[in-house]
């Protein structure tokens, strides 16, 4: 029997934090070896809010609120909502599979798509304001989808900046015109007006984040890494903490990252034979960490990540804790250098992973698992979505051009 997921009265916090766990078992590069995630996942919302790493393009944004909106101009009621909204996001596949463009969501799967665009981007909707119940799930929006159209329809739209409106619209007021032929037309291309609507949403919800200040100033070309942008390096006040704390941490766990899988190359060699190669090539990779690492002008305090990651719901839980600042202690005490070697290390990582996975799926406790390793898992710096940020940017940037 194929095992299924009921989803009962939980909140919209709740169903996203159960989403992110499902999505880990679908989406490549989002492994989570030891078990530090939830901090990743705080830190990327403290810096851009609203972005996942599943989101593809920018016009998704819009694609969503329009369908809906269609649905409620035509009065379809509660209990149809959900099936006519999937209806159409499944319809709106074809005309962006023609486009032979990345990015497309479900063109493979169709009406057998499991994850649809609208649950991908509904946190953004949410979070810009782009949907305008604060905290309402998608699930509560179906639910109360005819309540909610008939308290919409005695709200015009806003012309006038300074009007205080009675009503309650479910999506922005001044939210772009669905365009001609939607959704049997589509395409990626952001137009002017839908860049601005979308450049004033998020400096309007995300202020005093980096994302509000990268969208405010239009660039030609983006760092490689964030902490590297000028709007970042001169950020003022809680940005350029918040930055920093999120670059100091990378750099931390991409040494744990490289000493596990040193860990794991020496073990497969020595039980296998076959791993040598990795073995020298880990060796290398940590020195050039412990280099870079020793030549930063402050060491890396875990009081102010607890600090920011409590300050915004998500506390580190205690065994969290006790591994980063294990760590982050022994980096201080032995040097970096050493801590690809060091035995007290090697044994917190082990014992972290047992913890996490349990004997018979840690790759350091079974053979058969250690078998199934690539050579590489998990490796490299926290970007915190930087990645995808970069691509909405670069779509944002092209509109308001």
């Amino acid at each position: 029997m194929e095992p299924t997921i009921t989803w009962l009265d939980l909140t919209a916090s709740d169903r996203n934090k159960m989403q992110r766990v499902l999505d880990l078992f679908g989406e490549s590069g989002t492994v989570d070896e030891l078990g530090l995630g939830t901090l990743r996942d705080a830190l990327s919302d403290a810096l851009f809010p609203g972005v996942t790493s599943i989101q593809t393009r920018l016009r998704y944004v819009f694609f969503i609120p329009w369908i809906y909106r269609m649905l409620e101009f035509r009065r379809i009621p509660a209990d149809r909502a959900a099936e006519q909204a999937r209806q159409m996001e499944v319809r709106l596949m074809e005309p962006l599979a023609e486009l032979d463009e990345w990015g497309v969501i479900g063109t493979s799967a169709r009406h057998k798509l499991r994850r649809l665009p609208s649950s991908v981007y509904w946190s953004c909707l949410r979070r810009w304001g782009i949907f305008r119940h604060e905290g309402g799930s998608q699930s509560w929006y179906h639910s109360r989808f005819t309540q909610l159209r008939e308290a919409a329809v005695h709200v015009d739209r806003a012309d006038d900046p300074g009007v205080t409106w009675h009503g309650r619209a479910n999506w922005h007021l001044r939210l772009p015109d669905t365009p001609e032929g939607f959704p049997d037309s589509a395409d990626f291309v952001l137009r002017e007006t839908e860049a601005k609507f979308l450049q004033g949403r998020i400096e309007e919800t995300c202020a005093g984040t980096l994302l509000a200040r990268l969208v405010s100033s239009p660039k030609q070309e983006l760092a490689e890494h964030f902490w590297e942008e000028p709007d970042a390096v001169g950020a003022g006040g809680g940005v350029a903490e918040m930055v920093e704390i999120a670059r100091q941490f990378s750099l931390q766990v991409e040494g744990m990252r490289l000493v596990y899988n040193y860990m794991l190359a020496q073990k497969r060699r020595d039980l296998f034979g076959d791993a040598e190669d990795w073995v020298t090539n880990y060796s290398d990779a940590c020195a050039d960490w412990a280099h870079r690492l020793s030549n930063e002008s402050e060491q890396f305090d875990p009081e102010t990540l607890w600090a920011l990651v409590a300050a915004r719901g998500a506390p580190a839980n205690n065994q969290q804790r006790v591994f980063v600042e294990t760590w982050t202690t022994r980096v201080d005490r032995i040097g970096p250098e050493k801590m690809s070697e060091d035995e007290l290390i090697q044994s917190k990582i082990s014992d972290r992973e047992r913890r996490l996975k349990g004997r018979h799926r840690a790759r350091l406790e079974n053979p058969n698992r250690l078998l199934d390793w690539s050579g590489a898992s998990d490796v490299g710096r926290m970007d915190f979505n930087w990645f995808r940020v970069r691509t909405l940017l670069d779509e944002l940037y092209g509109g308001l051009s």
